[in-house]
């Protein structure tokens, strides 16, 4: 049978997954050309993650003074609403040249540069500081081939500078990564030394744990976190949600979920991030709060901005469609006064509502 043009792409394309192909095209953030080069890993300059473990101290003690502003989001999904046509067109391709959800992130991407002194909620007050990096919790592509990886890399970039983002990247892989195999895993791991991988900003834990916590990873992240001790703020982020909708899976349909619980007991757990099932909001678990980051690929579409002090640790969902703060939650940590509080805007009520579950990831 004679292959058609979309057939030989998708047939090349399956080859050079099934080979574990390392090269991979990335881009200015100029418009220019993609180019085929090696994809970018984080230098001892742009990371912060720990040192080996041999090396890493013990537990430690806040120092205080913490100003943390980051920002996060989930479920990129490049490579959506991208035909088989152009597809055929292969690489390279400029920027300029955005199709199908890539339109979506060059909005993304442009609040995300300028959300920095963007005012808060007047309830808030206040201004957004200078993020410090931005988290993405996992789905960065549809189906985990090559191209899709490389329009992410162009787009996001790693260090802030190598892409359009103006901000250090720090991604975790989704379910959709895998769906043709672990191109996109593996790329991760060579830009962050594993799928895995912690660091501090100032008094602030963060770990990163994949698609979700299995055995290895619960191994892992119980003594990370004893090196860092229980009296460091630590937030975690991975792919798949703790409870709702869509939370049927390998990691929900096992006992990971009640070893997760157990590895962070007793330490200063602020927040758990996830994506997947294309949502926006916060809930609890266990008495943790959990916050759920929106997704480009459907309507909620949304990032956080996180600001964590040595007395709070504010959450704020910024929608960049409707260029308006979505929801907020506010509380108190590390034992100063005060209560949670919580809002939500009228038309995420409305939406939430009309809904009534939310969009197949």
């Amino acid at each position: 049978m004679m292959l058609t043009r979309s057939d030989r792409w998708r047939l090349v394309t399956l080859i050079i997954i099934a080979c574990a192909g390392v090269v991979i095209a990335t881009m200015s953030g100029q418009g220019d050309l993609l180019r085929l080069s090696e994809a970018p890993t984080r230098s001892a300059a742009t990371a912060s993650a720990w040192p080996a473990e041999s090396s890493r101290p013990g537990p430690r003690q806040r120092h205080g003074s913490m100003a943390v502003t980051f920002l996060a989001t989930a479920d990129t999904h490049f490579g959506y609403q991208v035909t088989a046509s152009d597809e055929d067109e292969g690489l390279p391709r400029t920027v300029e040249e955005a199709r199908g959800i890539e339109k979506v992130h060059l909005e993304v991407i442009a609040d995300l540069n300028h959300i920095d002194g963007r005012p808060y909620p007047s309830a808030l007050g206040g201004k957004v500081g200078k993020p410090l990096g931005l988290l993405i919790a996992g789905d960065l592509t549809e189906y985990g081939t090559p191209s899709a990886w490389a329009r992410f890399e162009a787009y996001y970039g790693l260090t802030g500078k190598d892409g359009l983002l103006h901000y250090p990247v720090f991604e975790t892989i989704g379910n959709h990564d895998k769906y043709f195999g672990f191109f996109v895993k593996r790329r991760v791991a060579e830009r962050h030394g594993s799928v895995r991988y912690s660091w501090d900003w100032q008094d602030l834990h963060i770990a990163c744990l994949g698609e979700a916590p299995d055995d290895e990873d619960l191994a892992w992240l119980a003594k990370d976190l004893q090196a860092q001790g229980r009296d460091v703020g630590v937030v975690l982020y991975f792919h798949f949600p703790l409870k709702g909708p869509f939370s049927r899976n390998w990691f929900g349909d096992g006992d990971y979920r009640e070893k997760l619980r157990t590895v962070i007991d007793g330490y200063r757990v602020l927040g758990i991030f996830h994506g997947h099932y294309h949502a926006s909001g916060t809930y609890q678990w266990h008495g943790y709060d959990v916050y759920n980051l929106g997704s480009a690929k459907h309507r909620w579409q949304s990032f956080a901005v996180v600001q964590v002090t040595d007395e709070r640790f504010t959450v704020a969902s910024w929608n960049y469609q409707r260029k308006a703060w979505w929801w907020w939650h506010d509380k108190p940590i590390f034992d100063a006064p005060g209560k949670p509080r919580r809002w939500l805007s009228s038309s995420a009520a409305l939406i939430r509502g009309s809904t009534g579950r939310a969009s197949r990831p």
